[in-house]
């Protein structure tokens, strides 16, 4: 895939999605200053060329019912590639798990999860595939 330049009225279509993801075509087009049939194209060639990858809802968790935030580091006992993929498996599954990043240094990911209490988070613990948290 090629590479797209990003010049000012591009930059001003991005903020206008981030700042408002459901604004109507007309919305955008009048904070980038163009009319609306450009704006679209462009629009179309940012989605196209993978720089916006989609569009998501935003959701309150506290609403949802979990009062619980953590930032989980972790430690894996063994990097066998069954292990590896067994914690994947673990985290991609895990209706808690918001977000696990792999790190560098002493720990070995970084999970951001949610939970409905205390208890269900220490449930997180994926020791069923070798790894360690570090709460």
């Amino acid at each position: 895939m090629q590479t797209h330049r990003l010049d000012a009225v591009d930059l001003r279509i991005l903020t206008a999605l981030q700042v408002k993801g459901r604004a109507t075509n007309v919305e955008i087009a009048e904070f980038a200053n163009l009319t609306p049939p450009p704006t679209l194209r462009r629009i179309k060639t940012l989605e196209d060329h993978g720089i916006i990858r989609g569009y998501h809802a935003v959701l309150d968790a506290r609403k949802l019912g979990y009062e619980v935030l953590a930032f989980i580091q972790i430690q894996l006992g063994s990097h066998t590639r069954e292990h590896l993929r067994a914690f994947e498996t673990l985290m991609r599954d895990s209706a808690n798990v918001r977000e696990c990043y792999a790190l560098s240094g002493q720990r070995d990911f970084s999970s951001n999860v949610c939970s409905t209490t205390c208890r269900t988070r220490s449930s997180l613990s994926p020791t069923s595939c070798c790894a360690r948290t570090m709460f």
